[in-house]
């Protein structure tokens, strides 16, 4: 026979069993809400790391969107590559498998040849300017050409403003004669280099810092941002401060998936996206400030400033690039273009 501390015991096992019992079907009851909650998936996906700029406006609207849709829309990131490199998770959004996805400018060329138009140089030379076109009808022509292969351009940041930075000091258009930079293969840079009198490289990214310090290359076309990143700062200590080109970050949709959302989450989609973008555009923009600032402080890098008449000749001898972008897009769309940026030939 039981006696009392026994029975107590028996008791205590029970009611602990019944206790244990209660919080599952608690957390089951909870989960299964979670999971009714939410009603449609978003995948989101880039290559570089999360914090990069530019391509932090994915997290942003991650966020925005779970918030804004009361999680009615998961989404789900997969940062790093981890859906695979920018051409197989440009296929990807292209045939639905994932919903959203940020990339370079460059990339939407194998798309729409029209695309060419971000990489314009000495056109997009300030945020001010980049918040205009960001804002502006300038870049619905693109939008119709991605639409056509079930593609939604929603938006556009960027990974900061590009200079020139080298292991010897550029003053002049002269200077530049000779001079190996890293560039990426293609034909846009191809033809700047050779408009600039640059001998451009197309060496690997992972390679960089090491055939800087090889004397492989001389120079590269890069953010102070990245250039404190990957290191090549503490090579090339000269940075002619051009800002001839903005690294265009561009934020893009799969249409289907977009056109089957009921009316009120599309809302809540493009305003989540609208919000991450702005965000992200002032982020980078105070982020470059700060790593500039740091290489001139603490990496010793000398920044050079062309002079007006100087500059105006690097202008000139690119300008080609915007004559051939005038053969895509049109006279009358480049001279809108030229008013809202306010470019001088």
């Amino acid at each position: 026979m039981l006696n009392k501390r026994g029975y107590r015991n028996i008791s205590f096992l029970i009611t602990f069993f019944i206790l244990i019992v209660s919080c599952f079907i608690i957390l089951g009851l909870f989960a299964q809400k979670d999971v009714m909650a939410s009603e449609y998936t978003c995948k989101i996906t880039f290559t570089p790391p999360p914090s990069l700029s530019g391509t932090h406006a994915a997290m942003i609207f991650a966020d925005e969107l779970k918030k804004r849709s009361n999680g009615r829309i998961e989404p789900q990131v997969f940062p790093h590559g981890q859906l695979g490199s920018d051409p197989e998770i440009m296929n990807k959004l292209e045939m639905g498998s994932i919903q959203f996805m940020n990339t370079g400018g460059m990339m939407l060329s194998r798309w729409t040849k029209k695309a060419d138009v971000l990489m314009l140089p000495f056109l997009f030379d300030d945020w001010d300017k980049v918040d205009k076109f960001a804002k502006s009808s300038l870049l619905d022509p693109i939008k119709r050409d991605l639409e056509k292969k079930g593609i939604m351009l929603v938006g556009i940041t960027a990974y900061g403003m590009i200079d020139m930075a080298a292991t010897k000091r550029i003053t002049r258009l002269e200077d530049l004669k000779g001079v190996k930079f890293r560039i990426q293969p293609t034909p846009i840079f191809k033809k700047m280099c050779k408009y600039l009198g640059v001998n451009g490289m197309p060496v690997p990214y992972a390679e960089l810092y090491s055939s800087l310090k090889q004397g492989i290359v001389d120079g590269v076309f890069n953010t102070s941002e990245l250039m404190i990143l990957d290191k090549t700062c503490e090579v090339c200590k000269y940075v002619v401060d051009t800002n001839h080109m903005c690294g265009f970050i561009v934020q893009l949709l799969n249409k289907g998936w977009y056109d089957k959302l009921p009316n009120d989450l599309k809302k809540v989609v493009m305003e989540s996206i609208n919000v991450a973008c702005v965000k992200e555009r002032e982020r980078v923009r105070q982020r470059e400030e700060e790593f500039t600032k740091k290489m001139k402080t603490e990496k010793g890098v000398v920044f050079i400033t062309l002079s007006s008449e100087e500059r105006s000749r690097f202008v000139k001898a690119l300008m080609p690039l915007h004559k051939d972008c005038e053969k895509i897009m049109g006279k009358a769309y480049m001279e809108k273009l030229y008013k809202l940026m306010n470019f001088r030939r």
